[in-house]
């Protein structure tokens, strides 16, 4: 969907490969969009981790899970947002356009 829109993707499966890929990218990184819960490293690590080589990286987590679950993963940072699924294609727009607008 966001590629239809005009947006540069790089895709990743899990969270190892997608620290693979930025690694491998040689331009800037905008936006992470990445679950909360994910098998072997979480969303919040892998936002924490990008942001050591990306410092002003923006994060937009997707959760299908209620809060109480989205708190077990130490929340959601400051200055980050949160997708709750399922969504619009017009809610993703809003969400990722407000994400790439909010300041690190």
């Amino acid at each position: 969907m966001l590629r239809s829109a005009g947006y540069s993707i790089l895709t990743a499966r899990a969270g190892d490969d997608a620290v693979r890929v930025a690694a491998a990218h040689p331009g800037q990184i905008d936006l992470l969009v990445t679950d909360i819960v994910m098998p072997n490293r979480n969303g919040r690590a892998l936002a924490n981790e990008l942001r050591r080589v990306h410092p002003g990286l923006r994060v937009m987590y997707m959760s299908g899970y209620p809060g109480d679950t989205i708190q077990r993963y130490e929340g959601i940072p400051a200055g980050d947002c949160l997708l709750q699924k399922p969504f619009t294609r017009e809610v993703l727009f809003e969400k990722v356009a407000d994400a790439l607008r909010a300041r690190r």
